[in-house]
């Protein structure tokens, strides 16, 4: 069994580098699912059979460092702010969208555990991080091939993102394997044809990192480069020469940055992609702004839950909570702080951040702590420990290069959030300094089992659980996955089969069925009007997206997204009665977002309740008066419950006119018979933009409703001058009116 299984193992830990090439194009978020539960499936597997290993095969037990027994701690202290967080079940298994959740801790610290006790030399880990930097080599050439029109950029743009789908999570993978390279380089620094060819692979991912236009993966791998300089500068155990050399990088990497500043406001930087980007780097930044204002909401999140926080996955309870009226113009459904030491301290609290950062402070006692130190703690404490020598030590280049790796994650991270390959890059490195450090437990020590009735009976409780655990973390959500794309997928059949597959979808009862939810809502409205689908087929799917709807508000009762989900929804289909308590339940747990505002006042509006919706659309202005939309929309409400002067007033205030090309202002002065001010409107918007001609389409919509026919006819001619394509459209509604009737009123 020792001499089957260690192979195994071993080639399942060799295939794990290669997850980030994997795109399942077959399931929901094809860049996230295909890694994750491939990656979930080969550790469930070779932890089992390393499990069995450990039966007979002392050697590759666990072995005692910092690193690991912290790692435990972490893993414990998560998963107690789980339990007690606001939704243990989110925390727990997360989504298709991220799969993080505490289920891929655990996968995480089974990785770390397998990986940093069967790579127990420097030659199985330079042969484990050459596997892994062959990987990045690939995926460098699908990003080369990007910027050739062979692939798709899969976020549009220009921001490669290659195999990860994600420019952010392209460069932390290209930062980490630079480092990597230049640790092999120095390993194998005396053939001088592998320099070369690790010199290459360096600028080939730096031109990759480059290429994504990742700030802060550009200036975590300037401030790594910076501090490996500045420990080998400052090294006494480093030569003559390379001191030179370190001395000249730091130089050079002054100079870099400075000359930067200097030349930042010339056209060829503000024509730059990615130099722009770093130009516009500034507070008042819409980017830098929005940055430091869910950090704010982070911090109330933290105050009102200090020790263990709210559980992971549940940042968004915080976001809609504590929500700023000013990130108005931002994305609103932020589930990250876009800061990895907040995203712990809001998972987990104080107590989680402290065992996350113990992590680091572990790893960099057992690379900076002198040997001689240790061996002296350690002949003091023997009595505690009972432990062995390290495995293998790290010399001071190496300790620099893995120290400023570290450096540039942290840099990093200050900035962006982590994903399953950032994550096994980072705990891959936690294991290697582990492997070197870990020391055996002397006197805690059993002994190997033989391959008798104990050893069989023990074997199969692990396949048991192997198996079980195989099938209850992955197949059903597979299949759901599966599933819902053929739901998704116009290639797979009728609406009737979409239906079907929602329906099936959801039988799963996996983690994803938030998100099966949310995708059935969008595509019942998608069909509602639609002629092609049978009117069965039609209420099946609207009644099954409001009932799975109204599900998901019961089963997180405090989360706003899905109330407004619910509410929007049932505004939409014209249920205004039902969808209000929906909405007035959503901007009750999310009292300053002004899209939660405008719904509840729409739903006020379309019921003619005017003076409740002059309320709730005063609110929301007043929250941001800066925010023209909700300045707008309050000016709207103000029109329809007839306060005209304030209508007035508030659009004069900030446009200097209350005569603003808005079509809901146009709709309201039409609607209260205020045409004056539509045909100024129009008169100021054509005299901008005489050449548009949707503008004199719609203002003969205007003038038919006041029966000016020829003005009408005389405007739509304009419009088929200007847009031939709408020649035929055009002259059918012009022999309309001539003939007498009103298109509009069909």
């Amino acid at each position: 069994m020792k001499n089957s299984l260690r192979p195994i193992i071993l080639t399942g830990l060799f295939a794990l580098p290669f997850i980030p090439l994997i795109v399942a194009g077959s399931h929901f978020f094809p860049y996230i699912t295909g890694k994750n539960f491939t990656f979930r499936i080969v550790i469930e597997i070779i932890f089992a059979l390393w499990l069995i290993l450990c039966l007979t095969d002392k050697s590759v037990r666990p072995k005692f460092s910092w690193i690991w027994v912290l790692f435990g701690v972490f893993i414990a202290v998560i998963g107690v702010a789980d339990a007690l967080g606001e939704y243990p079940y989110k925390s727990f298994w997360s989504n298709y969208e991220r799969m993080e959740g505490f289920v891929s801790l655990v996968h995480l610290f089974a990785y770390f555990t397998v990986l940093g006790n069967m790579l127990k030399t420097k030659k199985m880990w330079n042969r484990f991080l050459h596997t892994s930097l062959l990987a990045s080599i690939i995926t460098v050439f699908y990003g080369f091939g990007q910027l050739g029109g062979e692939f798709v950029i899969n976020q549009g743009g220009v921001r490669l993102d290659a195999t990860l789908g994600n420019a952010t999570y392209l460069a932390i993978y290209m930062l980490f394997h630079m480092f990597v390279a230049g640790y092999l380089m120095y390993q194998n620094w005396n053939v001088k044809w592998t320099r070369f060819a690790y010199s290459i692979a360096i600028l080939a991912q730096g031109f990759i990192l480059y290429k994504t236009a990742t700030r802060g993966s550009i200036l975590g791998l300037i401030g790594g480069v910076g501090v490996t300089a500045i420990l080998l500068a400052i090294s006494r155990q480093t030569n003559k020469k390379i001191r030179l050399f370190s001395v000249g990088a730091i130089v050079a990497t002054a100079v870099l940055v400075f000359g930067f500043l200097a030349v930042k406001n010339t056209d060829f930087v503000r024509q730059s992609p990615v130099l722009s980007r770093f130009a516009y780097i500034s507070f008042e930044e819409s980017t830098t702004k929005a940055r430091f204002l869910v950090w704010n909401m982070a911090w109330q999140g933290f105050l009102e839950r200090p020790v263990l926080g709210w559980g992971q996955e549940n940042f968004n309870y915080v976001f809609n909570k504590y929500y700023h009226p000013q990130m108005y113009a931002q994305e609103q459904w932020f589930d990250r702080t876009h800061n990895v030491f907040l995203d712990w301290l809001i998972a987990g609290g104080i107590l989680g951040l402290l065992a996350y950062l113990s992590l680091f402070v572990a790893v960099l006692y057992y690379l900076w702590v002198p040997a001689n130190f240790l061996e002296r703690l350690r002949h003091r404490f023997a009595r505690l420990a009972h432990l062995e020598d390290r495995t293998f030590y790290f010399d001071v280049y190496e300790r620099a290069i893995l120290t400023g790796l570290l450096t540039a994650y942290f840099f990093h991270n200050l900035f962006v959030f982590d994903n399953l390959v950032s994550y096994m890059m980072l705990f891959g490195l936690f294991a290697f300094i582990h492997a070197g450090s870990a020391r055996k437990f002397v006197h805690v020590d059993s002994p190997e089992i033989k391959e008798n009735q104990t050893y069989y009976a023990l074997t199969g409780v692990i396949g048991v659980a192997c198996i079980a655990t195989l099938y209850i973390v992955n197949i059903p959500a597979l299949n759901a996955s599966a599933t819902l794309i053929n739901a998704l997928s116009p290639e797979s059949g009728t609406a009737e089969e979409s239906l079907e597959n929602f329906e099936k979808a959801l039988s799963y009862e996996s983690f994803g069925t938030t998100e099966i939810r949310e995708q059935i809502s969008q595509a019942a409205l998608r069909v509602r009007s639609s002629s092609q689908v049978s009117e069965d087929t039609r209420n099946n799917l609207l009644a099954l997206a409001r009932n799975e709807l109204i599900k998901q508000t019961e089963r997180t009762p405090n989360d706003a997204r899905y109330f407004i989900f619910i509410g929007s929804y049932l505004n939409t289909l014209g249920s205004l009665d039902e969808a209000r308590g929906y909405l007035q339940r959503a901007v009750e747990l999310s009292p300053r977002k002004q899209t939660m505002i405008f719904e509840l006042g729409s739903n006020y509006l379309n019921a003619g309740m005017h003076d409740e919706a002059l309320a709730q659309f005063k609110k929301a202005f007043e929250l941001a008066p800066e925010y023209e939309l909700a300045r707008i929309i309050y000016a709207v409400s103000a029109l329809y419950a007839d306060e005209f002067a304030l209508a007035e007033e508030v659009l004069t205030e900030h446009f200097g006119t209350d005569l603003v090309y808005d079509q809901r202002l146009i709709r309201a002065y039409s609607q209260k018979g205020m045409y004056d001010k539509v045909f100024a409107i129009w008169e100021n918007e054509i005299a901008k933009n005489p050449n548009n001609p949707q503008l004199y389409m719609y203002r003969a919509g205007s003038y038919l409703e006041t029966d000016q026919n020829q003005n009408a006819i005389a405007d739509l001619r304009k419009a088929v001058e200007l847009n031939p394509n709408f020649k035929n459209e055009g002259e059918f509604i012009i022999e309309e009116i001539e003939a007498g009737r009103n298109p509009l009123r069909r």
